[in-house]
């Protein structure tokens, strides 16, 4: 709502919640060749003087681009962002060494992790990942504003029935998006 102020529905309003699809991690991933080995080094190598860090992401606007600001913020690190039309683009690039950093999804990035093909320094994460189990959470790390997770959930027009007679227990529950 706040990228497109111009729009015919209000999202808070106009939908009704039908259930959460998924909540996955995100991890803050390197590529193969850039010297940090953990998150630590990785803060130390983007303040040294001079660092120029490009960080790649899947388009303007989505979970990765926005997430990314907010982890560049946090940390007090100036980085160039590099778009790409997908998240696709943006792994092709970052296994290339085209880009330093960028948000991968902890499930893709597992095989490539484990395979030495790709770094990674922490989880965009309420929680752990067990195919990680050595990566920390940014607010494992210290960084409590970076407590999110990237989730899907399924939106109905508001005012659809609900087939199980839930239709009010949902609406008590809904979040605004």
């Amino acid at each position: 709502m706040t990228l497109y102020p111009d729009h015919t529905f209000d999202a808070e309003k106009d939908f009704v919640p039908i259930g959460l699809v998924n909540a996955t991690a995100i991890t803050l991933a390197g590529r193969p060749l850039l010297p940090p080995n953990n998150f630590d080094e990785l803060l130390s190598w983007m303040i040294q003087p001079g660092q120029t860090i490009k960080v790649g992401h899947p388009g303007v606007g989505s979970f990765g681009h926005l997430v990314e600001v907010l982890i560049f913020q946090e940390l007090g690190v100036k980085v160039t962002q590099v778009p790409y039309r997908g998240a696709g683009p943006a792994l092709v690039d970052l296994l290339a060494g085209q880009v330093d950093l960028g948000p991968i999804s902890a499930v893709v990035a597992t095989p490539l992790v484990n395979s030495g093909k790709l770094k990674t320094y922490a989880l965009i994460s309420r929680n752990p990942f067990a195919g990680l189990p050595q990566l920390k959470t940014m607010t494992q790390l210290g960084y409590k504003k970076l407590n999110v997770d990237f989730w899907h959930m399924l939106l109905a027009p508001a005012g659809t029935a609900a087939s199980d007679g839930r239709q009010a227990q949902r609406r008590a529950a809904r979040r605004p998006c």
